[in-house]
């Protein structure tokens, strides 16, 4: 289980029966049709950011939209109308009642635009971009906060930001308040200690395996610290236990003391302690939220309507992508740690499965002697896989965008070559002309994909062409990542210690202790 969903369920067990209720209603609202007001993934993603105390960034993103709304909207209750007005909350919805707002009473207020995406805000001291397909989840979520907090705290931090919101700051602003008084509902209705006491396991294991006392992760640290957790037995109880749960736990760990930074870093050569003036890092705030720009899997995008009525990835493919795509960044830096997790992380998922329906003696044996573990070298060759599938889709997708026959004002590339790469298919998105190479590549892998949403005739559908739309830079960034992963594996096969001798290596290993963890006690 991924280190987010196991959060989930952890902090779930102590959530109080308000909030569980308060969450419930918001799940169980329904339009006037009878149908869900708001889809089942958004329900789950709010329920799961507010858990786990990973909201603040989406309420920064809703102080914007409120801005926005705010913007466009006529008479007292302008942002009221919009939030509370919508009765189905989609996507196409949303669009749909800014573009109607904005052709009735266009801006009250200058430097916002709508796009074909979502809406673009220009400030005094930079810009915002926010998608339609977030909004959905921050209508929730503001309809989650009112039901916390009240109305009138909320109208007043909206009203006092919409004043003066001509910089970013003054929305930054409400969205610290309205972050604090999230924080102290949250303070009696959440466990507030499990999670710090993770992160407090894993800083005094990092303190007792560093001479210098900074934080250095490593693979190799990650698996010494899973093996130092579970050299008990299998009734012990542990946050730990499972390979790929203590991977994401150092995955989340260093996701909490990152600065906002696209780089991600692996050694943070910083002291432990409570003296910022000399670089020190505070242990008490790694339980931070997750800053303004962190990577968020683009599979999350291939879930949401209308993308979803796509199948895209197939279930085999989409397993075999999840884990890496969650990490995200971090992945790249801490790659056997994802390689372990996937083949002896599969491993032991089957011994616990294996035990629960009390399968026979000779299939656990076999399980814990990792007889069907996947050698590194073979892992590798199925990532190569699913990198050709994503490119093929990629094709395919550009098919589908390009379909059409260009407009008059369609801008017109004539010095486009026969032979331009078709490898990233975003650039060529952007006029509908194509060289007749890339044309017919992409006509051929979109025939090739017999799957749900690839033929002519799902095309008709409007939903299903804004679906391709959606997905094409959410598989653009997933190729992406899983290719700059290739990259590495590659390096790591081309040192004295290949993936066949580390492979070797930690077979004996997990072996080791899989028996200790599962084997019958004398």
């Amino acid at each position: 289980m991924e280190i987010v969903e196991a959060t989930r369920h952890v902090l779930e067990a102590g959530k109080s029966s308000e909030l569980t209720a308060l969450l419930a209603t918001v799940a169980d609202a329904t339009a006037m049709d009878g149908e869900p007001r708001f889809a089942t993934k958004i329900s789950r993603d709010l329920a799961r950011a507010v858990v786990c105390r990973k909201y603040s960034r989406g309420v920064l993103q809703l102080c914007h939209l409120v801005n926005a709304v705010d913007a466009c909207g006529t008479g007292k209750d302008r942002w009221e109308r919009f939030f509370f007005g919508l009765d189905k909350v989609r996507g196409t919805s949303i669009r749909a009642w800014l573009n109607e707002a904005v052709n009735q009473n266009d801006w009250r207020r200058p430097g916002f635009e709508i796009s074909v995406d979502g809406l673009h805000m220009t400030y005094s001291d930079g810009d915002f971009v926010l998608g339609f397909g977030r909004m959905s989840f921050l209508t929730a979520l503001l309809e989650t906060v009112i039901g916390m907090v009240g109305y009138e705290p909320v109208d007043k931090i909206f009203a006092q930001m919409t004043k003066h919101a001509t910089d970013q700051d003054e929305v930054k602003d409400a969205a610290n308040a309205l972050n604090r008084l999230i924080y102290d509902w949250l303070r009696d209705h959440l466990p507030g200690t499990h999670a710090a006491e993770k992160f407090e396991a894993i800083v005094a294991y990092l303190k007792t395996s560093s001479d210098s006392g900074s934080v250095q992760v490593s693979d190799e640290n990650i698996l010494q610290f899973w093996l130092q957790q579970n050299n008990g037995h299998a009734d012990a109880i542990s946050d730990f236990r499972t390979y790929r749960s203590a991977v994401g736990s150092f995955v989340d760990f260093l996701r909490a003391i990152e600065t906002g930074s696209t780089q991600s870093m692996v050694s943070y050569a910083r002291p432990l302690g409570t003296d910022r003036d000399a670089g020190e890092i505070d242990p008490m705030v790694l339980e931070g939220d997750d800053p303004a720009g962190a990577w968020q899997t683009p599979l999350a995008l291939l879930d949401s309507p209308p993308a979803d009525a796509i199948k895209f990835l197939n279930k085999r493919e989409r397993e075999g992508l999840d884990f890496l795509m969650d990490c995200g960044p971090l992945a790249i830096d801490l790659p056997l740690s994802i390689m372990r997790s996937e083949v002896f992380g599969s491993v032991q998922a089957r011994i616990t499965q294996a035990l629960r329906r009390k399968a026979g003696n000779n299939v656990v044996q076999d399980l814990l002697g990792c007889a069907d573990a996947e050698p590194y070298a073979e892992r590798t060759l199925r990532f190569h896989d699913y990198e050709q599938h994503l490119l093929r889709v990629q094709k395919a997708v550009l098919h589908v965008l390009t379909r059409e026959d260009p407009g008059p004002d369609t801008d017109q590339d004539p010095d486009l070559p026969e032979d331009a790469d078709t490898t990233n298919v975003v650039p060529l998105f952007a006029g509908k002309t194509l060289p007749d190479g890339a044309r017919e590549q992409s006509l051929a892998a979109f025939k090739d994909l017999n799957r749900r949403g690839f033929s002519e005739d799902d095309l008709e559908d409007p939903n299903i062409r804004e679906g391709f739309s959606i997905g094409a830079g959410a598989l653009v960034l997933a190729r992406d990542h899983l290719a700059d992963y290739l990259v590495v594996l590659a390096r790591l096969q081309s040192d004295d210690d290949d993936l066949e001798q580390v492979f070797s290596t930690d077979l004996q290993v997990f072996q080791s202790l899989f028996t200790v963890m599962y084997g019958e006690k004398e």
